[in-house]
């Protein structure tokens, strides 16, 4: 699956695509670092030498084509923040400590022009990297070998398991949520809604499901984040505040949650029960219900 038309923000690309690719890459420590002060960098991530040393790197990430026509003042501000990630010590925030980066990577989601590569070569080093889209779509088929079939369906199963626990316990906090419009006291705090195995698998199932089922998962994530945000906020008992609109709120948008439970379910099912695809293959989308699950592929476009 090409890179270049997927119609995304730099932020939705870099968080949706490429960093997942990271991981998968076995690459460590790997943080989206795009803001007021990420220094030229969008990303670092980092990995293990031959001899055990832990290396750096930064990425600065661009979404389309980068071409030299875009005119001087465009690769003027990308070599400028390029020059800026690499003079720039990276700070792990994990530990406090200070890193120079070993390499810097370009890493476009489109194509780099050849005279785009000569002006920004000419100016740079050889610590840069320039990564397109033909690089992504190579680095994608070898990640796609770094995980065993066997682990990969691990992966899926621990993910089944925990929307599972997810779907009752989503199911009581409407229950406890609707009493509370009679007794206006809430026993309920918080639900614990673990997300990490789920996570997990989107991740691992990237460059597997057809474009509709990730979205799916992703819609998934999005809406038990924001449940777990709002239900965080909510007190025990009997509350002094009005917190009725949020109440509301939390009773229309849980039964949606509760429908996107069941989809997830249906799609790990069908990635669990389908044959897995190869390189530049990808699943067909999940069928409406699991009972209807099959194992055909279609080529990726």
């Amino acid at each position: 699956m090409g890179y270049d038309h997927v119609m995304q923000t730099e932020e939705e690309w870099t968080k949706e695509r490429l960093v997942p690719l990271l991981r998968q890459l076995r690459f460590i420590k790997v943080e989206y670092t795009h803001g007021p002060r990420e220094k030229g960098r969008d990303v670092v991530f980092a990995d293990f030498d031959r001899f055990g040393i832990m290396r750096y790197y930064g990425a600065q990430v661009k979404v389309g084509t980068l071409d030299a026509s875009q005119g001087g003042q465009v690769l003027n501000a990308v070599i400028a923040q390029l020059e800026t990630a690499w003079s720039e010590p990276y700070r792990d925030a994990s530990n406090g400590t200070d890193h120079q980066l070993s390499g810097v990577y370009l890493i476009v989601s489109g194509r780099i022009t050849e005279e785009a590569r000569e002006r920004i070569s000419n100016k740079t080093g050889n610590w840069l990297h320039l990564v397109d889209a033909d690089q992504l779509v190579l680095a994608e088929h070898s990640s796609h070998s770094m995980i065993s079939n066997t682990e990969r369906i691990r992966i899926i199963c621990m993910a089944k398991v925990e929307v599972a626990k997810a779907r009752p316990r989503l199911e009581r906090l409407l229950q406890d949520l609707k009493a509370f419009e009679q007794t206006h006291s809430l026993g309920i705090a918080a639900v614990f809604l673990p997300t990490r195995s789920a996570a997990r698998a989107l991740d691992t199932l990237l460059f597997d499901l057809d474009p509709r089922d990730l979205s799916s998962l992703w819609d998934y994530q999005a809406a038990l984040g924001q449940v777990r945000f709002t239900i965080e906020r909510v007190p025990i008992g009997t509350p002094s505040g009005d917190i009725s609109g949020t109440i509301g709120c939390l009773i229309t948008s849980l039964p949606d949650v509760l429908g996107l439970c069941w989809r997830v379910e249906w799609i790990l099912d069908h990635a669990v029960r389908s044959e897995r695809p190869g390189p530049g293959q990808r699943l067909m989308q999940a069928p409406a219900t699991s009972d209807d699950a099959t194992s055909p592929q279609e080529e990726g476009k």
